[in-house]
């Protein structure tokens, strides 16, 4: 499994083995996930199945990354990009799997404007934010988005 840790504000990339020499982990160095523990594989839902959401899907797989759900609002799309991803569930009701998995990771795969309740949702359960660009439509709202994540003390990443 390749790992993912957080030194200082940026993720490392460790692969598999690695010593801090090589860019690894130092003892101490959290993991993403809520527990510090470095062999915890980190858990993640992505909320949307177009196609940033299957690319989303694919990197946090790559990464180790284990993706249980994806959802959307149209049970037909949702079930078919589920199974061609592999993925254990398909949901059409994104808080009650965000309530019932509670993953490590929730990445945002919506439109932006959709995206405030969300991230206020995943946020008070604890989980970190991975969010497709735009983060926001306003800057006001990225503002109350990053005001909720550094309430929740988790990490958040738009991926450009």
């Amino acid at each position: 499994m390749i790992r993912i840790c957080v030194v200082g504000n940026r993720s490392v990339d460790t692969g598999k083995n690695s010593t801090p020499a090589q860019g690894g982990c130092r003892d101490g160095a959290a993991t993403r996930g809520r527990i510090g523990d470095m062999s915890k594989q980190l858990s993640a839902v992505i909320v949307g199945a177009g196609w940033a959401g299957e690319g989303h899907t694919k990197a946090l797989q790559y990464t180790g990354v284990e993706v249980i759900a994806v959802c959307a609002r149209k049970p037909e799309i949702v079930k078919q990009v589920a199974d061609r991803l592999g993925l254990e569930q398909a949901s059409i009701n994104w808080q009650q799997t965000l309530e019932t998995v509670r993953p490590d990771i929730v990445a945002l795969a919506t439109p932006a404007a959709l995206r405030g309740e969300v991230v206020e949702v995943a946020t008070n359960l604890g989980c970190h934010i991975y969010c497709d660009k735009p983060l926001a439509t306003t800057a006001e709202e990225a503002g109350h988005i990053y005001q909720l994540v550094k309430a929740a003390d988790v990490k958040h990443a738009k991926v450009a």
